[in-house]
């Protein structure tokens, strides 16, 4: 993911859910809730579909972990620098600058189409993640059920 994404590339669906379950729902009313990864199915369903949360603590812990991920053919995953009291909240967070800076594209990394992101904030990678484009608004979803209520 060096290169720039295009997000003109990710299907319209894809660009919907950005903007509707992220960047408005952050901007209306996630920021001011909180979040418990406890609650909801997002832990049942990062499980279902192989998808790996991490958190870096730090730049150097950062780009291990994403090297990681890369070496270990993982194809689904999210890591991300912790800014808010939880997981769910911060990967809330960086998922909506991606999306409201247009940090995202499409790769297909052999028949799937990938939603990926890479969202940098003063040259430093603040959330790196990719997941099938076909998954994406149920991962969103999910997530979303996390919120406590």
């Amino acid at each position: 993911m060096s290169n720039k994404l295009n997000p003109r590339e990710v299907g319209k669906s894809t660009r919907e859910c950005l903007y509707d379950k992220i960047l408005l729902s952050w901007e209306l009313e996630y920021s001011s809730v909180t979040f418990d990864v406890r609650l909801g199915c997002f832990k049942e369903f990062c499980t279902t579909h192989s998808i790996v949360v991490e958190q870096g603590s730090n730049p150097k812990d950062f780009d291990r972990k994403v090297n990681i991920m890369r070496r270990s053919g993982h194809l689904m995953y999210f890591v991300y620098r912790r800014v808010h009291d939880s997981k769910a909240k911060s990967l809330f967070y960086f998922l909506r600058n991606a999306a409201a800076h247009a940090d995202f594209g499409r790769k297909k990394p052999g028949r799937k189409n990938f939603v990926c992101f890479q969202h940098i904030y003063n040259g430093k990678v603040k959330m790196m993640g990719q997941i099938p484009e076909s998954l994406f608004s149920q991962f969103v979803d999910a997530l979303a059920s996390t919120k406590k209520a």
